[in-house]
């Protein structure tokens, strides 16, 4: 564990275990005015979440109930999060590399379908897309569930559903409902050919809790929209170029591989280095 991350843990615990009133709190938020402020926050984020995703979220959601007297880790860093959303915008590249929990260069081997039995909206039960993929390189992510299956190396497995909206982070799906009852075309859901076999992309991945079974957690990893109109999802073409037709990023709509993962990790710099 590098050094932030163990100050991020350090400082996000010491402020949680304070004797500071949610009031308080919310007050010393108000001092994050600028994006010189919030850097030393987003550094802390960013550094928690590549290192492990699993055990930030597990430390967000579980430690104010673990320990008494614990504020809710991720009450205060939604506070955070709100300010850094009123000062950087909606959209802004820095913050959801900050956000992100993985940002992988993918060979996808498989996808098969499957269904979501929980999920009723727009229909029950909730088709999903899951996806087994070749990690050909990382960007972000050191800590990684693999994907548990055979003759693929370093691999990962994640799904969505095809009526996720792309760019909405709760992955609001499309309720508008034909004659049969069914979902009408939705060309701002992921659809069914957002991958496809054999082909690489950059993903944007975030580390989704499903369940605890009082022994184990249970998480997968979703395609991190709400950003940019991919939803996360960035097809590499036989060319060898990175397609970004929002040009979410600013560096074009089509990039060479290497130039958009040097252009990326020049962003990410701006945010973890010291």
């Amino acid at each position: 564990m590098n050094i932030d991350c163990i100050l991020g843990y350090i400082y996000l615990d010491s402020l949680c275990r304070s004797s500071l009133t949610w009031e308080q709190i919310d007050s010393l938020s108000n001092q994050l005015k600028n994006a010189d402020t919030l850097r030393t926050f987003m550094r802390f984020e960013y550094k928690m979440r590549e290192y492990d995703a699993d055990l930030y979220n597990e430390y967000q959601a579980a430690a104010g109930k673990i320990v008494n007297g614990h504020k809710s880790p991720g009450a205060i860093s939604d506070i955070i999060n709100k300010k850094m959303k009123l000062i950087l915008g909606d959209n802004n590249k820095l913050a959801y590399l900050t956000h992100a929990d993985l940002i992988l260069h993918v060979r996808v081997k498989s996808i098969y379908a499957d269904v979501d039995t929980m999920a009723s909206i727009p229909i029950e039960p909730l088709p999903l897309l899951c996806v087994q993929a070749m990690i050909i390189d990382t960007i972000k992510g050191l800590h990684i569930r693999n994907g548990g299956y055979e003759d693929c190396g370093k691999c990962i497995s994640f799904n969505f559903s095809p009526y996720w909206k792309k760019a909405n982070f709760n992955h609001v799906v499309d309720k508008d409902l034909d004659s049969n009852g069914m979902p009408q075309p939705c060309d701002i859901c992921y659809g069914n050919n957002s991958l496809q076999v054999s082909k690489d992309y950059i993903v944007f991945l975030r580390d989704k809790f499903l369940d605890y079974n009082g022994v184990n957690s249970f998480y997968t990893y979703w395609p991190f929209g709400g950003y940019s109109s991919e939803g996360g999802i960035f097809q590499i073409d036989e060319s060898n170029n990175v397609l970004i037709p929002s040009d979410y990023f600013g560096y074009g709509v089509s990039v060479p591989l290497s130039n958009f993962e040097s252009l990326l990790r020049n962003d990410i710099n701006t945010i973890a280095a010291h």
